[in-house]
């Protein structure tokens, strides 16, 4: 299903198939049949239901919520942070049919520096896990986002399908690096992101450097803040998503410096984004 990519050491894209029987909150109800492939990501691999570490695992959650019956862990046992991670769904249906639904989950990709080298904050450290649902019912720490896929449809379509195999479809590590198949074209609305955050931060700086206008901030971020985001997903093209995701991105991103403009005033957003233009920047890379 999936092929090798060599960068080093071996990285195989982990996959777990689910059988389709619903978990009763606290417990795990083994299904009766199961196919398992416990391979790992360069140290990143899923933790399903009928794994024994699940409980385990759901036991030392703090927000002790209900979990659906399809969510799965993904656990970090590499030396390297993650910055994102995406994964598949694919519903099986008795028709012969296949649904295939995503679901993302990220830290905030700020920049941190050290020195001279930068990182991605993490959504994952080292030997940590993060909890991912399929419905959205309790999707833990970390922020999420629906690739495709969803609707009110997706626990009938669970409840009905024959089997549900959970892939990691794409790995963005804090050092910049993406890997996986990435059949949907999520490092594109992660580069998205990132540029759009870059671009912003550039835009203020130099209207700082060249404006007196005291308003001229406000219209900037205003220019942004005010653009209207269409309602349906993008398509999973390479163009279309990445300028989607750039477009949310600074949407979000003004807001947030409109924020702090109001809190701590237009001189604090200048060196703010200064601040961040002047760390080493992340070169997103995928391999």
């Amino acid at each position: 299903m999936f092929k090798l990519i060599l960068v080093g050491t071996i990285i195989v894209i982990a996959v777990i198939v689910i059988a389709v029987i619903p978990r009763t909150k606290g417990t795990t109800t083994q299904p009766s049949k199961i196919e398992t492939m416990s391979f790992s990501v360069d140290g990143v691999r899923l933790v399903s239901p009928n794994d024994s570490t699940f409980d385990k695992f759901i036991a030392e959650k703090t927000d002790k919520g209900a979990v659906d019956s399809y969510a799965v862990y993904v656990v970090n046992q590499g030396a390297r942070s993650v910055a994102a991670c995406l994964l598949k769904w694919e519903l099986a249906m008795p028709d012969g049919n296949v649904i295939t639904h995503t679901r993302a989950r990220k830290g905030s990709l700020e920049i941190i520096a050290e020195g001279q080298v930068s990182h991605f904050s993490d959504a994952i450290p080292p030997n940590g896990k993060l909890l991912f649902s399929l419905t959205d019912a309790d999707p833990g720490g970390g922020r999420k986002i629906r690739m495709g896929g969803g609707g009110a449809d997706i626990n009938r379509q669970a409840a009905e399908s024959v089997k549900i195999t959970v892939s990691i479809d794409g790995i963005l590590f804090a050092d910049g690096t993406f890997v996986g198949t990435d059949s949907s074209n999520y490092f594109e609305a992660l580069k998205g992101e990132v540029d759009a955050k870059s671009e912003l931060n550039t835009e203020i700086a130099r209207l700082a450097d060249k404006v007196v206008n005291p308003d001229a901030l406000l219209n900037h971020l205003e220019k942004y803040t005010k653009v209207t985001m269409e309602s349906q997903q993008p398509s999973s093209s390479d163009n279309t998503r990445y300028s989607f995701w750039k477009q949310l991105e600074k949407k979000s991103y003004a807001n947030r410096l409109q924020l702090m403009r109001r809190s701590k005033g237009d001189r604090f957003v200048v060196d703010f984004v200064k601040a961040e233009i002047g760390k080493p920047q992340i070169a997103l890379r995928k391999i």
